[in-house]
């Protein structure tokens, strides 16, 4: 617990009750005043300015991602998590979900956390199960999941991150729309599972209907995957 306190501190530079917020995502739960004193004890008292300018300045924003690489499938793939507990006597479910642009084929796989390693590892997940030869941008919200480890990989990979845009609304509307019909057509309708492996099989199933069988009238009344193919034999 001590270290993570120190690792997000280092990482962003935030004071005792955003980190705090941070570490009750993780199901750590730890008083401001501990907090403050781990801070101060580690010797992090002051807070790098210039280092969290420079992150800022360096962000690109989703508005950059040229027309025609959002066109392509796998150009640009939205990512965003939602906290779900429907049930009071069920698990914590963290849904990572998944959306591409280009051909709105969908990748949802729950975590009982919410970490940027849960980030990193979504993105594992994406990269082995989408059909797509490359994904070229990843556009995400400022969540502390979606930095850090995550965000590391992406660098490796040579994959652009891109976030929303200074005071703009948010710009990766297929995802949250997605998630509102997963919780409308699964939890709702279903409720969640005992273990995170039963609650991947229900949402798989939901994945493959989504993809493959379900008329989309965004998309002239296509699927997904019958968008995908198109554009992929173009």
């Amino acid at each position: 617990m001590i270290e993570r306190v120190v690792e997000l501190r280092q990482e962003y530079g935030w004071g005792k009750l955003k980190l705090q917020v941070l570490l009750r995502r993780e199901g750590i739960k730890i008083g401001q005043t501990r907090i403050q004193r781990i801070v101060n004890k580690a010797g992090l008292k002051r807070i790098k300015n210039e280092r969290r300018y420079k992150l800022r300045v360096n962000r690109r924003h989703m508005y950059a991602v040229p027309g025609e690489m959002m066109k392509q499938p796998g150009g640009l793939v939205y990512l965003d998590v939602k906290y779900l507990r429907l049930i009071k006597a069920g698990p914590k479910v963290y849904q990572f979900t998944a959306i591409d642009h280009a051909t709105r084929l969908l990748r949802i796989k729950p975590f009982s956390r919410i970490t940027s390693v849960c980030g990193k590892m979504f993105f594992e997940y994406l990269d082995k199960y989408y059909p797509f030869d490359k994904i070229q941008y990843i556009g995400t919200d400022n969540g502390s999941e979606f930095l850090g480890d995550l965000e590391k990989e992406l660098t490796k990979r040579k994959i652009i991150h891109v976030f929303p845009a200074p005071r703009s609304p948010k710009q990766n509307p297929f995802v949250e729309r997605v998630i509102r019909t997963t919780i409308d057509e699964v939890y709702q309708r279903i409720g969640t599972e005992k273990d995170m492996k039963e609650q991947q099989k229900v949402l798989d199933r939901f994945v493959t209907v989504y993809n493959e069988i379900r008329p989309h009238e965004s998309l002239g009344l296509k699927t997904p995957l019958d968008v995908y193919k198109m554009l992929r034999n173009s």
